[in-house]
């Protein structure tokens, strides 16, 4: 999907995917695809500065490029039945699109698991713990919100304060001065 004339905007008919690029243009067609938008999450996954798609078919997570004929690539075989819940930015910053979100830790001794927030550089390996996003548990928004490389995470921490998280820095950072009800 381009993104020559500012934000491209997505549909999904149950039959066709179809794009429209600064939402002034008419809608023309991506791909053919049942997937809907509530299965699906987008991002950079090729370092290619284009948005593209993810979901889950036949037990893989499949990756729709931006590029070329749109056919689906497998990124990973699946980790989750499903995209809900999950997160995609550039939590790292190297450029392409990692996927973030709660995973299910087996506790020792097989004393049932604990979720944590962990990461899947570039939306391929295993997952990775993400120190800097341990406390996500009230998650805001997930964007750049300074000059930096790496997505940073705002919560709404203790006390109701607003807090900001990031992959590189272990101890969430206040960013409000009082208490927002």
């Amino acid at each position: 999907m381009s993104e020559t004339r500012g934000r491209t905007f997505f549909y999904a008919d149950g039959t066709n995917w179809w794009v429209s690029d600064g939402g002034g243009a008419p809608f023309t067609l991506y791909a053919s695809a049942s997937f809907k938008r509530a299965n699906l999450c987008f991002g950079d996954f090729d370092g290619d500065g284009k948005m593209d798609v993810v979901g889950v078919v036949d037990n893989q997570w499949m990756c729709t490029p931006s590029g070329g004929s749109h056919a689906l690539t497998p990124l990973r075989p699946k980790l989750t039945n499903t995209i809900k819940g999950l997160w995609v930015a550039d939590f790292d910053g190297d450029g392409t699109a990692d996927i973030g979100g709660l995973v299910a830790v087996p506790n020792a001794n097989d004393q049932g698991s604990t979720n944590t927030w962990e990461v899947l550089l570039s939306g391929r390996g295993n997952w990775t713990p993400a120190p800097g996003l341990a406390a996500l548990a009230n998650t805001i928004a997930i964007a750049r919100f300074h000059n930096q490389a790496g997505a940073e995470v705002l919560t709404c921490g203790k006390y109701s304060l607003f807090e900001l998280s990031s992959y590189f820095v272990a101890t969430p950072q206040r960013q409000s001065r009082q208490d927002m009800h």
